[in-house]
């Protein structure tokens, strides 16, 4: 909380004094089992008790255990070339998961006044040679990465009166500007990297509110809008690009806790609603939202991705511990299971070049591999 007052040019930070007080009161009431060691899951809980059939039987599975688990590896993109890029919450390092040799590499992002570094969204480009991710702790610094140099391009963002801008889900618009959803200020915040100039758009039913809508997943739709998830409102959020003219939208499923978005491959958006455990796809042309449940009840559908060379849609059920695909054109499901109890996986991404193949990252279980599936779709 500290680090995210430093940010703000509004907020007044605490004193040590007071700030020791919060933490004693947090450690002695809210920790787990007030203070005992979580229980461990049984690794094999989560896999089926009946026999798999048809394309579920169609899969590997290939995962890899951080060196530090406990970094927290929240969000995943994949280049051009299959390789997975995650960002450390807590670790503060960029790592690559070589898709070929499995190899896994660590890199620092450049230094800063401040030594604590908590990446969190990241976003590859389109070309999938660049990528975007960010700096939410109190450097407050945008980051562009060349993959081939292997140099870093920073952008310092503005202190704002909410405090630092972190948030967990970027996207690289066509026009070449990027967008990030910053959860805790209640804003969705632009940077034009021509220009270094950043813009920031305040959500309308958080400024009425009083409070943050929670600004959550994003994705862009066929026309070029940008649709962000208000995860606090039930809500969905429309901007314009050009005018910057926000529109809003209720999600017909009362607390349905709306997570990421994704973009199918005709321009329609998808959307996890993680609390109703549902996939909803909102018809871009009409802004019709339709609702289709998967076969597992309560799966916690939370990151959704569309195939780029086809209709099908991608999930992740975080409850379950289970990727799912969705085919639109038959209505039907089809789950393939993790390998481990509790993966949290928060985040999909797929491989540009071979969409056979999903790619997922685990928060607190510092796991992240992808599933494959064998000939193909």
């Amino acid at each position: 909380m500290r680090l995210y007052i430093q940010g703000s040019n509004l907020a007044k930070d605490l004193s040590d004094e007071e700030a020791k007080v919060l933490l004693d009161y947090l450690a002695t009431n809210m920790s787990a089992r007030g203070g005992q060691e979580k229980a461990k899951p049984d690794p094999n809980s989560r896999l089926p008790r009946t026999l798999m059939t048809g394309d579920q039987l169609k899969y590997k599975v290939v995962e890899f255990l951080l060196p530090k688990p406990e970094v927290e590896p929240h969000e995943i993109a994949v280049d051009a070339q299959g390789n997975a890029w995650i960002t450390q919450r807590t670790g503060g390092k960029l790592g690559r998961l070589d898709v070929k040799t499995l190899e896994y590499q660590e890199f620092d992002p450049p230094p800063a006044a401040s030594k604590t570094i908590r990446l969190n969204g990241i976003v590859s480009a389109p070309g999938g040679g660049q990528l975007w991710f960010l700096d939410g702790g109190p450097n407050r610094r945008w980051f562009n990465y060349d993959i081939k140099t292997a140099q870093f391009a920073t952008y310092t963002l503005p202190k704002l009166k909410s405090g630092n801008a972190s948030g967990n889900t970027m996207r690289v618009h066509p026009n070449g500007t990027v967008w990030l959803n910053s959860i805790a200020a209640n804003q969705v915040i632009r940077l034009n990297p021509t220009t270094e100039q950043f813009s920031v758009f305040d959500v309308p039913s958080g400024v009425k509110a009083g409070r943050t809508a929670n600004p959550y997943g994003m994705a862009i739709d066929g026309s070029g809008k940008i649709w962000f998830v208000e995860n606090a409102m039930n809500q969905m959020g429309r901007i314009d690009p050009v005018t910057g003219k926000i529109d809003e939208f209720e999600v017909p499923v009362k607390n349905a806790v709306p997570r990421k978005a994704g973009m199918d491959s005709e321009g329609n958006v998808w959307v996890g609603l993680h609390g109703a455990g549902i996939l909803m796809k909102i018809d871009y042309k009409t802004t019709k939202m339709t609702l289709f449940t998967p076969p597992t009840e309560d799966a916690g559908v939370y990151s959704v991705q569309g195939d780029p060379k086809s209709k099908l849609v991608w999930f992740s059920e975080q409850h379950v511990d289970k990727i799912a695909r969705f085919d639109p054109q038959t209505g039907t499901f089809t789950e393939f299971p993790l390998p481990n109890a509790e993966s949290d996986h928060r985040r999909i991404d797929i491989d540009p070049n071979q969409p056979n193949r999903i790619w997922w990252t685990g928060n607190t279980s510092g796991r992240i591999g992808y599933i494959e599936l064998l000939g193909g779709n």
